[in-house]
C-alpha cells in the first residue's frame, strides 16, 4: 500500500509541477516577445526538465543505474515489430484527419496546418513523450508490480484523464477536443499496448502522437478549438475511436510471439 501511495504521490507532484512550469513559460514567452517559433521551442523546456526528473526519481527509488532505469520506464529496443504496431494503430487517426479535411473543404472551410507547424510538432513530440513516460512508464509500471493489470490500468488511466484538466489551467478552450472519457479509454488501451509490447513506450507513443497532431490543424483560420462543430469534426475524432476498437485485436496479433517468449521465460 505504501508503494502505491508513493507512486501516486510522485505522479501528482510531477504533473502539478509540469503545469505550473508550463504556465510560467507561456506567460514569460508572451511578455518577452520572442516571436512564435522561438517561443514554442521554449515551451518544450518544462517537459524536458520533468522527463529528466522522472528518470532521476526512478533511478533513486529503484537504486539502479541509468540503463536499468531507462529500460524500466519503457526505453526498450526499437524493433520492426514495435514500430509496425505503432504505425498500424496510428493509421485510423491519420485517415480520420484526411476525411475531416475533405469534409471541411467541401463545406467551404479552409483547412491547413499552422504556419509554425514544425515547432508545434516538436512541442507535441516532447509533451507526448513526457506523458507516456510518467503515466505508462512510471505510474502504470509501479502499480503493475503490486496489482493485477485491470486495477493498475484503471487507476493510471484515471490519473491521466484527471491530469488533462490542467489544459484549462493553461487557458486552452477544450470544449470538444479530448473529452475526459475518451482520454480515459485511450489510457486503458495505452496500458494494454505497453504491456503487450514488452513494456515499451514506443508503440503507443506513436499512436498518442498521431492523436496530438490534431493540434496542428487550423480550420477556417480559427484553430481547431474554435471551429464550428458538426459532421466534419467527427471524422477527426472518429479515427481515435476506430483506433480504440482495433487496438486490442491488432496488438494481440502482432505481439503473440513476444508474449509466448515471455511465458516460456517465466516458466
Amino acid at each position: 500500500m505504501r508503494g502505491t501511495v508513493q507512486a501516486l504521490g510522485h505522479t501528482a507532484w510531477i504533473t502539478l509541477l509540469f503545469y505550473i512550469c508550463q504556465n510560467l513559460v507561456l506567460r514569460w514567452t508572451e511578455r518577452a516577445g520572442l516571436g512564435p517559433d522561438p517561443s514554442i521551442l521554449v515551451w518544450c523546456l518544462p517537459s524536458v526538465l520533468l522527463i529528466l526528473a522522472t528518470v532521476l526519481l526512478t533511478r533513486r527509488l529503484r537504486a539502479q543505474g541509468w540503463k536499468e532505469s531507462l529500460a524500466y520506464l519503457g526505453f526498450k529496443a526499437v524493433t520492426g515489430q514495435r514500430l509496425g504496431l505503432g504505425f498500424v494503430l496510428s493509421v485510423p487517426v491519420l485517415v480520420g484527419y484526411g476525411e475531416g479535411y475533405v469534409a471541411y473543404v467541401h463545406k467551404g472551410f479552409s483547412m491547413s496546418l499552422f504556419p509554425q507547424w514544425p515547432f508545434l510538432l516538436a512541442w507535441f513530440l516532447v509533451g507526448t513523450f513526457f506523458e507516456e513516460l510518467v503515466f505508462r512508464g512510471f505510474l502504470f509500471q509501479n502499480l503493475r508490480e503490486r496489482w493485477a493489470f485491470g486495477p493498475a490500468a484503471l487507476v493510471s488511466s484515471f490519473a491521466w484523464a484527471l491530469a488533462h484538466f490542467g489544459n484549462a489551467f493553461l487557458g486552452a478552450h477544450v470544449r470538444f477536443l479530448f473529452p475526459d472519457i475518451l482520454v480515459f479509454l485511450l489510457g486503458l488501451t495505452g496500458a494494454y499496448v505497453f504491456e503487450r509490447s514488452g513494456n515499451s513506450i514506443l508503440p503507443w507513443m506513436m499512436a498518442h502522437l498521431a492523436i496530438n497532431l490534431v493540434g496542428l490543424v487550423n480550420i477556417g483560420n480559427a484553430g481547431l478549438f474554435l471551429t464550428p462543430l458538426g459532421a466534419p469534426i467527427g471524422y477527426l475524432f472518429g479515427g481515435e475511436i476506430l483506433c480504440l476498437l482495433i487496438a486490442v485485436p491488432v496488438t494481440r496479433r502482432l505481439t503473440a510471439d513476444l508474449m509466448d517468449r515471455k511465458g516460456k521465460a517465466e516458466r
